[in-house]
């Protein structure tokens, strides 16, 4: 991958990140409301802060380019595996440029 490459590569999955990171951010707080009348949404609005607390932290740890931003983008990506069936290519796209040597090296891992 060139520079280029890798600076889109970024890019894009900053943007999928939060996209989804604000979405899953929503949902937890309809969740949490809901929870006052059925305590079996508070179960829900906990998973789904969780997942928005991964997305945003790789939002912010890719556009930092350091260590955490990677592990919390491969992370995400795996979460984003779950989704089936369109999610599901997303996680394994990104996972695959995750795992190249420049995306390594322009996070700081490799």
């Amino acid at each position: 991958m060139t520079e280029d490459q890798v600076n889109k590569a970024i890019k894009q999955m900053r943007g999928v990140f939060v996209f989804f990171g604000v979405l899953s951010a929503l949902a937890a707080l309809l969740y949490l409301f809901d929870s006052m009348n059925d305590a079996n949404y508070l179960i829900l609005a906990v998973i789904s802060g969780v997942v928005a607390f991964c997305y945003l932290m790789a939002f912010r740890g890719l556009g930092a380019r350091n260590k955490s931003g990677f592990t919390y983008a491969r992370v995400s990506s795996i979460i984003l595996l779950l989704g089936f069936p369109i999610l599901t290519v997303f996680g394994i796209l990104y996972l695959n440029k995750l795992g190249k040597a420049e995306m390594k090296n322009a996070l700081g891992v490799g």
